[in-house]
């Protein structure tokens, strides 16, 4: 399951939606910190902090680069492990 969401936002880094970034997140361990306006940060115990913009309205797509910035976060974790 993850691995196949994982190679989904990938072929779609550049129209990802809001829900699916998190879910893809939460898969790999991150938690969702909010900070003001539409500032959030994701969390992972292991140190690892992505920063990104939640996209409005809703159905905007994630920026690029947060989603290249998660990918990177979850490249360094699988190979830690």
């Amino acid at each position: 399951m993850r691995e196949e969401l994982l190679a989904r936002v990938r072929a779609r880094a550049n129209r990802c939606s809001w829900e699916e970034f998190l879910r893809l997140a939460e898969a790999y361990g991150f938690i969702l910190k909010t900070g003001k306006g539409s500032r959030r940060r994701l969390v992972h115990p292991g140190g690892l902090v992505v920063s990104v913009h939640e996209p409005h309205p809703r159905g905007k797509p994630v920026h690029p680069e947060a989603v290249k910035a998660l990918l990177r976060a979850i490249a360094r974790l699988e190979d830690e492990a």
